[in-house]
């Protein structure tokens, strides 16, 4: 068992920076996130993630996308690449790469 009981943070909103709000992790939900988990990530937040993507973006579940969630390392990245989707030729890599040399 880990030694934290809980996580909490605020956050100023987005559209009022005046107004803030406080988000605490306890319980079930902090020891499911503290365990290793399924590669495309837990999947509470995965079920928000989608729906956000469907509140947002009228994009629904199932219609030949998917969402994964990395920790921040170039794990998922790899992951990804080796479904097909090719990292050296997206837009991104090239501007990085473009700017680093």
């Amino acid at each position: 068992m880990f030694p934290f009981t809980s996580f909490s943070f605020t956050a100023r909103s987005p559209t009022d920076p005046s107004q803030e709000t406080t988000t605490t992790i306890d319980g079930v939900d902090l020891a499911q996130s503290l365990q290793y988990g399924p590669t495309d990530g837990y999947k509470g937040l995965l079920e928000w993630l989608y729906g956000l993507q469907e509140k947002a973006h009228g994009r629904k579940k199932g219609e030949g996308w998917r969402i994964s969630v990395g920790s921040g390392s170039q794990d998922l990245i790899y992951k990804v690449g080796v479904g097909g989707w090719n990292f050296r030729s997206s837009a991104y890599f090239r501007a990085r790469a473009s700017v680093t040399q």
